[in-house]
């Protein structure tokens, strides 16, 4: 059972998907599927089923899948810890967030963060809240970035700062001019929000709900 193999089968089972695979390990299709049926050959068992669009895990492949994450975010952290024993930090910082973060909260502190340590590579997946938590979840980042609540035993979160919403309207609407105004006289009138699944959406929707 060598590396380079159950990373192809990780990419595979990550992704649902030989061709995706492939194009992130810079292989040809041929090339990853062979490394498949070599794991399953020295297993003795089918890791995927293959008889769907998307590629699915079985039994024996969930079980596999579980381990070699496992072992490919031992060998992250080996890395990251070994990396450290110099004077120079480096390593890859993987961090998932939403877009209204990474329009207005990380451009600024990115920048202070890549002056401090500039060997250390940053990807930023941007995903709606939800989709954050599901990253972390899956061990895909390292950390997420994301609108609380963010409820799962798995799952721990610390507050790091308060955003505030604003109504924004033009200043011939009925409700321009106006400092304060209470939700339930917003509701009354047609508004433009965040797509289907924002947790920023979810919210508004919530208390809309809970004042009528």
């Amino acid at each position: 059972m060598e590396l380079h193999q159950l990373r192809g089968f990780f990419e595979i089972a990550r992704g649902g998907s030989f061709t995706r695979a492939a194009d992130k390990l810079y292989l040809t299709q041929p090339a990853i599927s062979l490394q498949v049926k070599a794991l399953e050959e020295e297993l003795g068992e089918v890791l995927l089923d293959r008889s769907r669009k998307a590629v699915r895990l079985t039994v024996a492949g969930e079980i596999l899948f579980r381990q070699t994450r496992e072992i490919f975010g031992h060998l992250t952290t080996a890395r990251e810890e070994i990396a450290a024993l110099g004077d120079v930090l480096s390593g890859r910082l993987v961090i998932g967030t939403s877009d209204t973060n990474c329009t207005y909260v990380l451009p600024e502190l990115l920048q202070r963060f890549r002056d401090r340590f500039p060997e250390v590579e940053l990807d930023i997946r941007n995903k709606m809240s939800p989709e954050v938590c599901h990253l972390v979840l899956d061990d895909e980042v390292d950390f997420g970035l994301a609108t609380l609540p963010a409820r799962h035993r798995r799952l721990s979160n610390e507050k790091l700062f308060t955003r505030q919403d604003v109504l924004v309207c033009p200043p011939d609407h009925p409700l321009g001019g106006r400092i304060r105004v209470q939700l339930a006289t917003v509701a009354a009138y047609p508004m433009l929000v965040l797509e289907h699944g924002s947790r920023t959406r979810v919210l508004l929707e919530q208390t809309f709900h809970q004042i009528h």
